[in-house]
């Protein structure tokens, strides 16, 4: 058996056997090799036209960085504010009776409008879920 199989191969039609033979799992093994890159490069153009289609319909800032137009965007929320201060583009509200859901409201329309939140405070000692919040934000 060993025989005929080493006679087979040192023929000229073993030979050619052989080569056809690698040659196909070679070609095969390219081939798959260029899908693999293909798509790799079609996922990444797709996330950078994500990135170009997020970045070109960004919302414009609503609330400006000034104390009055934050007041204003408080009361319009019907929020009970005791106190803003501010220092160097950074904002601490001080609230009173402020519901829960009110807040998570406030911190994303915040976030919506570029402000990062530095600090929470939320104090409820009635039980009630009416709290005092002490909210710092910034632009930066």
């Amino acid at each position: 058996m060993i025989d005929r199989l080493t006679e087979f191969i040192n023929s000229k039609s073993g030979y050619l056997s052989l080569f056809w033979t690698f040659s196909l799992l070679a070609v095969f093994f390219m081939y798959d090799n260029y899908q693999k890159k293909s798509n790799q490069i079609y996922n990444e153009y797709e996330k950078l036209k994500e990135i170009k289609f997020l970045t070109n319909n960004i919302q414009k800032r609503t609330i400006e960085s000034s104390e009055q137009s934050i007041r204003n965007f408080l009361a319009e929320m019907g929020l009970n504010v005791e106190g803003i201060n501010v220092n160097n583009d950074t904002f601490e509200i001080t609230m009173n009776n402020v519901n829960i859901k009110k807040l998570v409201e406030i911190i994303y329309k915040l976030e919506e409008n570029g402000y990062i939140i530095k600090n929470i405070k939320a104090v409820d000692n009635t039980g009630s879920n009416r709290m005092k919040v002490v909210l710092s934000f910034g632009s930066s």
